[in-house]
């Protein structure tokens, strides 16, 4: 017999999808100690006012609070400042049995701020942008973007180890007035700076090497009015100012990046671009398995294609074992 299909009692409808042209925005901030952070944040803010944004400061370090954390932060002179900062994060990470935990404490502040604005914790405060100062591990990044999607922005800040160490011999000599030797500031600069850049002695330490190059917009921490109209251009890009192109540096990292999708390497991908003054191409490169006489594997190659990823195995990994545990 067959069955009697049941009409519901009401017509579904269809939500009518609105258009928001002012969604939240977070700009997650990842630097080297050393780079200013501080007109980073002036700038982005600024730029993002002339958007019509209203932005909100997270600074992170004043957060992450715990009273189960033994750890005392010491501020009597700036390296002590920032040895003791670094070494409480990694406590709250260890707390938290999280390498994330910052990101989740970032997230736990946003709706805060978002509670104050819009009355509600889970309801978002449009044309609101939160800058958040800052993150140092890839879990972090990955925590943000699973969260908010394509309105996370992470913002690399960038100088080189020698301006660093210089900036920060001077606020070290600076930051309180007992005398200190040259030596002693350069030693503690150096420091700070290998600390900062991967703490490979502690499980939940920073890692800011695997998290930097994952920038959506790479901006220079030490030239403050290069950075600045580094921002300027990217926020009027980021909100359809077409007039807004990238200069020879950012289109050569572009095509260095487009260069690193040619390689399917087990260990990790590398691509590399070769500008002339004009900013013409010259040369594009990858790390690929290379091809017996010449050149290397295409995926549209006649098979067989003998690459590591079609082997299974990283030839380089395990030639180093080799050679490690060779008796």
């Amino acid at each position: 017999m067959a069955k009697k299909l049941l009409k519901p009692k009401h017509k579904a409808t269809r939500a009518k999808q609105s258009i928001i042209s002012n969604p939240e925005l977070i700009f997650g901030l990842v630097g080297p100690i050393g780079v200013n952070v501080d007109a980073i944040i002036t700038a982005l803010i600024r730029n993002l006012k002339e958007v019509n944004y209203e932005p909100k400061v997270i600074h992170l370090t004043e957060h992450m609070r715990d009273k189960r954390i033994r750890k005392k932060l010491n501020f009597s002179t700036y390296y002590s400042r920032y040895f003791s900062l670094i070494s409480y994060a990694n406590a709250y990470r260890k707390l938290a049995r999280n390498p994330a935990a910052l990101a989740g404490l970032s997230i736990l502040q946003i709706r805060a701020e978002r509670a104050a604005i819009s009355a509600s914790p889970a309801e978002p405060a449009l044309g609101t942008a939160y800058i958040i100062r800052q993150f140092k591990r890839a879990e972090e990044i990955e925590m943000m973007r699973r969260v908010y999607g394509r309105k996370f922005v992470q913002v690399s800040i960038y100088g080189s180890a020698q301006e660093r160490r210089g900036v920060l011999v001077e606020k070290i000599r600076r930051y309180e007035s007992s005398p200190k030797t040259d030596a002693d500031c350069e030693r503690q600069a150096i420091e700070l700076i290998d600390i900062d850049h991967n703490q490979t002695d502690d499980l939940n330490g920073q890692r800011l090497s695997e998290v930097f190059h994952l920038g959506d917009v790479f901006v220079d921490g030490i030239d403050s009015e290069k950075a600045d109209k580094t921002i300027e251009r990217f926020i009027r890009a980021f909100f359809g100012d077409t007039k807004s192109s990238p200069n020879k540096d950012e289109y050569g990292l572009y095509t260095a990046a487009a260069a690193a999708l040619r390689s399917v390497d087990l260990s990790r991908q590398v691509g590399a671009a070769i500008f002339s003054k004009q900013g013409e191409i010259i040369c594009l490169g990858c790390n690929e398995v290379p091809k017996a006489g010449g050149g290397t594997y295409w995926i549209d190659d006649p098979a067989p294609i003998y690459r590591d990823v079609e082997l299974g195995i990283d030839t380089n990994f395990e030639r180093k074992n080799e050679l490690l545990h060779r008796k």
